[in-house]
C-alpha cells in the first residue's frame, strides 16, 4: 500500500466516481481504476460497490476511507515538520463542490512547482477549527446551518480565528424519481412526517434538534451537506429524503433530483484562519479561486450574497 494509493482513493471517494477522480488528479482514468483495484485486492475487501448510477461506499470502504484521511493529514503534519520552510496550502473542507474544483484548479497551477505541499482533506464540521488551530490545515471550507449561526460565530471568537463568509445557500429537501411527493405541486417539509432520512454507510449524521422548530419533520438529524453518494443513494432506492443544502445549477441540470426549499433556513458557507499564522500566497490563490468556483456554480443566489 502506497499513499499515492491513498490519495486516489479519497479523490474517488469525494468525487464518487471514477471518471471524476481522474480529472481532479489529471491522470488517466485507466490509473485511477488500476489503483484502486490493486488497493482492494490487497486489503481482499471490496471498498465501493458499482452500479449503473455510479459508486457507493460499503461498510468496510466507509472505514477504510476514514483511516485513510487521518493516514494522509498525519503525512502532512510529518512533512511540514521535517521541512519547516516548504511552501503548502493545506485545506479541510465539508464535502462542498466549490471548495474541491477551487483545489482542482491549483493542483493544476502549481502541478510544475513540486516544492509545494498541496493536501486536501474533507473533513465534518465538527473538529474543522480544532484542526486549524492545531496545524493541521492552512484554511477551513464549512457549511453550518443558519439557525446556528450564532453560536458558531461565538466559538470563532473564543478561539481567535478569522472567518469569511463566501455564501448563502438555501436548506433543501432532495428527493429522487421514486418517491411519492417527487410529481407533487407543491410538497412541504410538513409532508415527510412518515418518510426515512436516508443515511449512508460512511456519511457522518449531525444531531440538529433545533431544526425542528424549523420544519416538523420526523427526525432531529440534518445531513452536514449533500454529496454524489447520497444522491445516488436516493436515486437508487427513492424512498427516503434527505436534507441538505441546494446544490449547483450545473449540477440539478444534470441529475434528476428534485430539491424542495425548506422556508426559513440557510446553510452559510465560510472560510476560517488561524490569524497567527499570515496568510501565504496559496491560501491567498486557493480563496480567490474558490470565490469565483462559488460564483459560477451559484450565479442565481448572487444578489443574496451580496447582501453578507
Amino acid at each position: 500500500m502506497t499513499f499515492q494509493q491513498l490519495q486516489y482513493l479519497l479523490a474517488v471517494q469525494r468525487n464518487g466516481s471514477i471518471s471524476q477522480a481522474a480529472k481532479e488528479l489529471f491522470i488517466t482514468q485507466s490509473a485511477v481504476s488500476n489503483t484502486l483495484a490493486a488497493l482492494e485486492k490487497e486489503l481482499n475487501c471490496r471498498i465501493f460497490t458499482r452500479s449503473a448510477s455510479g459508486l457507493m461506499l460499503t461498510p468496510e470502504g466507509g472505514q477504510i476511507v476514514s483511516y485513510a484521511k487521518r493516514i494522509c493529514e498525519n503525512y502532512s503534519l510529518l512533512t511540514s515538520a521535517t521541512k519547516p520552510g516548504r511552501p503548502h496550502l493545506r485545506v479541510n473542507a465539508a464535502n462542498y463542490a466549490p471548495a474541491c474544483k477551487a483545489f482542482s484548479r491549483i493542483l493544476d497551477e502549481y502541478k510544475d512547482r513540486e516544492e509545494v505541499e498541496l493536501t486536501f482533506n474533507e473533513r465534518s464540521n465538527v473538529d474543522l477549527f480544532d484542526r486549524l488551530l492545531n496545524g493541521y490545515s492552512d484554511i477551513c471550507i464549512a457549511l453550518t446551518v443558519s439557525v446556528y449561526d450564532q453560536s458558531v460565530a461565538e466559538q470563532v471568537k473564543s478561539k481567535k480565528l478569522l472567518r469569511e463568509k463566501l455564501s448563502v445557500i438555501p436548506a433543501t429537501i432532495c428527493i429522487g424519481p421514486g418517491h411519492r411527493l417527487y410529481t407533487a405541486e407543491d410538497p412541504t417539509p410538513r409532508d415527510f412526517a412518515e418518510d426515512r432520512l436516508v443515511d449512508v454507510p460512511g456519511k457522518e449524521l449531525s444531531k440538529v434538534g433545533a431544526l425542528l422548530a424549523y420544519v416538523p419533520i420526523n427526525k432531529n438529524k440534518l445531513l452536514l451537506c449533500g454529496s454524489s453518494m447520497l444522491r445516488k443513494e436516493i436515486l437508487q432506492k427513492g424512498q427516503g429524503y434527505s436534507i441538505g443544502h441546494m446544490p449547483s445549477k450545473e449540477l440539478r441540470e444534470k441529475e434528476r433530483l428534485r430539491y424542495i426549499p425548506i422556508p426559513g433556513l440557510t446553510y452559510i458557507v465560510a472560510a476560517y484562519t488561524d490569524p497567527i499564522r499570515p496568510m501565504t500566497p496559496e491560501v491567498n490563490r486557493y480563496l480567490e479561486l474558490l470565490r469565483e468556483e462559488i460564483r459560477l456554480s451559484y450565479d442565481e443566489w448572487d444578489e443574496r450574497n451580496a447582501q453578507l
